[in-house]
């Protein structure tokens, strides 16, 4: 346990702040640069997610048992760059995976991880055949969660400014850091971000975690628009076990009806998964060791409620 009480506050402007109840103290470490701002990724005002910086924007989650917390950043850097026989201005963006130790506000030895992906795709912003993550626009809106020794972190677009969005999912080592799995919801088209209206994953026993996307394509193939979905970390993979996608997922598309408006949750004692999204107040019941996909009229799953 902590030898005192403390809160611990991640913000937008990158900063984790740790306040001591006992002595009403306050210390603030900065990690990075300087943050992003929402004009810099090119985020309409009436459509933002956010109107402020976008440095920590997913909930933190904490290992209690090695008091250790991990959280993403998202940076940027103006550098000035030798280009031919000129100087030319350039900004770097990234994001990172923190562990910071809660009694000392440092970061672990290993920490920061800078996160990286790039996997075969054509869907929008890839490139000869290969899709990579962009760190500039993609968003980590929903919680961190911590399963069975792996870091889960999710992402999804920048509000409805820029184009090409896909939602992500990754798995990191808690204890190495080392990236244990990627999952892209539309590799071959665009969408499907992953934002559960800040939530985390729904986790099992197991160690499975459970998503939600919102609009975009779906194929049932490679693309998982309007879908719930059930993922682990198995040998180096991020592997999609199985899913839950209302039939009438294209009306829900064209009408900007997010399935993953909110995140899924677990019914204790039972097998069932739950989750609801800007669907007309329709709640859905779903077997998770049997998800069902996608069948007409979802007659699949378990229940609907309204």
């Amino acid at each position: 346990h902590l030898d005192r009480e403390r809160l611990l506050h991640a913000n937008s402007n990158t900063e984790l702040w740790r306040i001591d109840y006992q002595d009403d103290r306050a210390t603030a470490g900065y990690y990075g640069t300087y943050a992003i701002s929402y004009l810099d990724v090119g985020c309409k005002v009436d459509s933002c997610v956010w109107m402020s910086n976008l440095g920590i924007t997913g909930t933190p989650v904490i290992d209690r048992a090695t008091l250790t917390m991990y959280f993403v950043t998202r940076l940027k850097q103006n550098v000035t760059v030798k280009s031919g026989s000129k100087m030319v201005n350039q900004t770097n963006w990234w994001q990172e995976l923190h562990a910071v130790n809660i009694s000392t506000g440092r970061d672990l030895p290993l920490s920061p991880k800078r996160i990286e992906a790039n996997i075969t795709g054509s869907g929008g912003g890839s490139a000869s055949g290969f899709l990579e993550f962009a760190p500039k626009t993609s968003a980590n809106r929903p919680a961190l969660e911590l399963a069975k020794g792996h870091v889960y972190i999710a992402w999804g677009g920048q509000g409805d400014g820029p184009t090409n969005y896909h939602g992500w999912v990754m798995s990191y080592n808690a204890t190495s850091l080392l990236q244990t799995g990627v999952f892209c919801t539309t590799p071959n088209s665009s969408g499907a971000a992953i934002w559960q209206a800040g939530r985390g994953p729904a986790v099992d026993d197991e160690g499975n975690v459970y998503y939600m996307s919102g609009n975009g394509d779906y194929d049932g193939i490679s693309n998982f628009g309007q879908s719930m979905l059930k993922l682990r970390s198995i040998n180096g993979r991020l592997v999609l076990l199985d899913w839950f996608t209302p039939y009438d997922f294209q009306m829900l598309n064209d009408g900007d009806r997010d399935l993953g408006g909110s995140g899924p949750w677990l019914v204790p004692g039972t097998n069932w998964v739950v989750g609801a999204g800007k669907y007309h107040g329709v709640t859905f019941v779903v077997n998770k060791n049997n998800m069902g996909r996608v069948v007409p009229n979802n007659t699949q799953i378990s229940q609907t409620m309204t």
